[in-house]
């Protein structure tokens, strides 16, 4: 005989599953965006090869521009809160490349895990199933 309380507990796991489900895909999406901005920030900056002595329009935001020439070819770059360092266009890239590898890296574990935690939910489901079956051939929970 199946009991209510086996169907309780399996409904509560597959609820948990679809949380962690929900929470991964959200921490995937999150990682894509800032992928996407690192990609866009090393192709700027390659942009900006060769251009270092024209130039150049700067967005201050909200669609406001600024006409700039630089006098300086290296970069400043924010390594935490308050420490800034100058960097060339080169060694920039080369760290922004190590980011976005990483940025790929969690991205691939964050799938992984989400083919693990559908796998186990598809499980669930299965148990929850055949308990379903097994409570109408006897006569109901």
């Amino acid at each position: 005989m199946v009991s209510e309380e086996e169907l309780r507990k399996l409904s509560m796991e597959i609820e948990k599953l679809k949380q962690a489900l929900m929470y991964l895909e959200s921490q995937g999406e999150e990682l894509q965006k800032a992928l996407a901005s690192l990609e866009e920030t090393k192709n700027s900056i390659k942009a900006l090869e060769g251009s270092m002595d024209k130039e150049l329009y700067v967005d201050i935001g909200e669609g406001i521009f600024m006409k700039v020439k630089p006098v300086s070819d290296k970069l400043l770059v924010r390594l935490e809160d308050r420490v800034i360092v100058e960097k060339s266009p080169e060694e920039t890239i080369e760290e922004i490349e190590k980011g976005i590898a990483n940025l790929k890296d969690a991205i691939q574990e964050i799938e992984k895990k989400k083919q693990e935690l559908m796998a186990k939910y598809n499980e669930t489901m299965k148990k929850v199933e055949e308990l379903y079956r097994q409570s109408m051939s006897s006569g109901g929970v």
